[in-house]
């Protein structure tokens, strides 16, 4: 169970890295102490808001944005257009269908 949490983790991690990282970035000096976190609505989001009340503490701003589930569907959608393809030159198939079985079973 821990291993397939792990795995649904670093797909997710990669297509977040890797869909994320072509947007662009605004001016780097100023997004030095900004954070943006997406996360669904209910626990997920309290405890991250939580904790950014902690980091606003120590000098960091952390911005939370709650996915709707039609948001969730189109990342999920460009992740498996866009960056599964790339993941696939790196990781054997028989892990990518880990993680798949394991996305699909939480």
């Amino acid at each position: 169970m821990q291993r397939r949490n792990l795995l649904s983790l670093a797909a997710a991690a990669a297509c977040s890295a890797l869909l994320l990282g072509t947007a662009g970035c605004s001016d780097k000096a100023a997004d030095e102490n900004r954070i943006r976190v997406g996360v669904t609505a209910g626990p997920h989001a309290d405890i991250v808001t939580k904790a950014a009340e902690v980091a606003k503490q120590k000098g960091l701003t952390v911005e939370v944005v709650e996915f709707t589930d039609e948001e969730r569907q189109a990342f999920a959608d460009a992740c498996h257009e866009q960056v599964w393809p790339k993941l696939a030159q790196t990781f054997t198939q028989e892990f990518l269908d880990g993680v798949l079985n394991s996305a699909k079973a939480n």
